[in-house]
């Protein structure tokens, strides 16, 4: 077949054409001093402005696409706004954006053209505050001074010091998305389908629910680390029939207080955003019977299936944020195949920030597990702690926590899990196994049902890779399983064979082809040793060997390997 040229195309065609270039590749620029910026060789889809009569023509014709990127280059701004007519503007207030200046001088008449609106207003240095709030100051008295009837979406973030609350409420009859960081500012926009709150500290619980009662179509709710105080009890709720998701973060009182006062029907995972699934964090914890609170009073809402799930991902290890505050997590879901999928398709996180400090963390986790034992015992089947090996503590091995945990305490809520049938573990269960094969004070053993094991090393964490971060930072990669661990596994499956819970099935899959076995200590190097199967196929019934070869020869073979 002859191949087709661009400039015998419809026009239909060619405009479709330069919409994927704007969304495969945007025009990009470097930051810099100099006027204009360094533009890289890549210009996107400007470059077909410049091929021929016919592709210029329908170029220019095309204002929508000069009115999406025309803060890109600052001397051809006022080009690029001419060429953009009357068309919907997609406005950035950046304080090191290119074209600033620009954008701020001519901010009044741009707010009413604009259909997305955005501005980030983050300040590290006395500076740069003056600045940035001069800058939101400005925006926000323009965006409060004009009906937005262009307006589809608007995100607004920055410093809590960054923002003035304006004399006049914003007016969007037509927005659809609106995220507001670091402080609530009055709006109207019934329209709305989309509402992010985050750190909003002076927004308060009734001016919430007197706001939503004015969304009728929203669809995603999420409101997080916004200091809401407890409503009185006469306060109508308010329902929401289209609500489809939900985030909902605070303390326990706040959770409670939400749950009273907010009132959707049952969640259907059809419509769930794969971006922001349903999620409850309950901050500042101060004990068991908040975090089993905080979840119970929501649970009506969700699916049966994951109000009442078969499997939970464990946190994979306790991961210290803001400072000497731990996070601890865990999705809701049916069961998934992890050779298959990186995390469930469908879950629902639910999170504790405890109040604790980091030298407690032990006691943080063993909170988070006993008020997960009382929600989920009865239901769930498989439990899943996947991932690498990282350098950071884990959270089933409390001797390495300071002061050291308690590895009875640790054990107790495990034991509730007497109906799990299923493991799926990677190298960062960590100390698990050491709790699995009885001992301690209690004669009960660990997961007295459970009937198979997979053992799976590979980069699968089980959670989005949006939620890795918290967890891993850059430091895990595939890996192969350390030596101690492996010992510690193997001895886990003899001392439960021992009191007569042998390990029906054991399927070992990815790189489970070498042990890592580390010579001295520090910088030493490390030495790949082939995995030996005896062991375990003389304590499991069935062993199931699915695992892929790293490609690494063995140290026995003469070569040092890395790992």
């Amino acid at each position: 077949m002859a191949p087709i040229s661009l400039t015998s195309l419809p026009v239909d065609v060619v405009i479709e054409v330069y919409y994927a270039l704007v969304e495969l590749d945007r025009p990009s620029f470097e930051r810099s001093n100099d006027n204009p910026p360094i533009v890289r060789s890549d210009l996107g889809w400007i470059r077909l402005t410049q091929v021929g009569h016919y592709l210029r023509d329908v170029g220019l014709n095309t204002p929508t696409l000069w009115a999406r990127d025309f803060d890109v280059f600052p001397r051809a701004f006022d080009v690029f706004l001419a060429r953009s007519q009357t068309a919907r503007l997609h406005l950035h207030i950046d304080l090191d954006g290119s074209c600033h200046d620009q954008i701020m001088r001519n901010l009044n008449q741009m707010v009413p053209r604009a259909m997305f609106i955005s501005g980030a207003f983050y300040s590290h240095s006395e500076a740069t505050e003056v600045k940035s709030r001069k800058a939101a100051s400005q925006l926000v008295d323009a965006l409060s001074h004009h009906d937005l009837l262009n307006a589809c979406g608007i995100y607004l973030g920055g410093n809590k010091r960054s923002f003035v609350k304006p004399l006049n409420t914003i007016k969007a009859p037509n927005l659809t998305r609106l995220d507001l960081h670091g402080t609530y500012i009055p709006f109207t926009a019934p329209s709305l389908q989309h509402l992010h709150l985050a750190n909003c500290r002076s927004l308060n619980t009734e001016v919430l629910v007197d706001l939503l009662r004015t969304m009728p179509r929203l669809r995603s709710l999420q409101v997080t680390d916004c200091a809401l105080d407890p409503a009185r009890e006469s306060l109508e709720p308010v329902s929401l029939p289209k609500l489809a998701s939900f985030g909902i973060g605070g303390q326990y009182h706040v959770l409670r207080t939400l749950a009273r006062c907010i009132s959707f029907p049952v969640l259907d995972p059809a419509s769930w955003n794969s971006t922001f699934p349903p999620r409850i964090q309950i901050e500042k914890t101060s004990g068991e019977d908040d975090i089993y609170g905080s979840l119970a009073c929501f649970r009506s809402r969700l699916p049966p299936n994951f109000a009442a799930p078969a499997a939970l991902t464990l946190p994979i290890e306790i991961a210290p944020v803001a400072g000497l505050l731990a996070l601890v997590r865990v999705l809701l879901s049916d069961s998934w195949d992890p050779t298959k999928e990186d995390h469930p398709s469908r879950y629902v996180i639910f999170e504790s920030r405890p109040r604790l400090d980091w030298q407690d963390s032990s006691r943080s986790v063993t909170e988070f597990l006993a008020a997960l034992a009382r929600l989920f015992s009865s239901s769930v089947r498989a439990i899943y702690i996947m991932g690498g090996i990282s350098r950071r503590e884990d959270m089933f091995r409390p001797t390495r926590y300071s002061p050291a945990g308690d590895r009875e305490r640790l054990s107790a809520p495990l034991r509730q899990f007497r109906l799990v049938t299923e493991l799926h573990l990677g190298p960062a269960a960590g100390g698990l196994p050491d709790l699995m094969h009885g001992g301690g004070p209690s004669t009960e053993i660990v997961f007295p049902a459970l009937q198979t094991i997979y053992l799976h090393v590979s980069r699968v964490t089980g959670y989005p890779a949006s939620h890795d971060i918290i967890f891993y930072g850059d430091e895990v990669g595939i890996k192969h399983v350390d030596e101690s661990w492996w010992a510690e596994f193997v001895a886990m499956l003899v001392g439960r064979a021992t009191e007569g819970r042998a390990i029906q099935r054991l399927v070992l899959q990815g790189h489970l082809c070498h042990i890592v076995s580390k010579e001295g200590e520090g910088n030493e190097p490390t030495k790949l040793r082939s995995l030996d199967l005896e062991s375990v196929r003389r304590i499991a019934e069935v062993v199931i060997d699915e695992r892929v070869h790293c490609g690494h020869a063995s140290s026995e073979a003469g070569e040092n390997a890395e790992t």
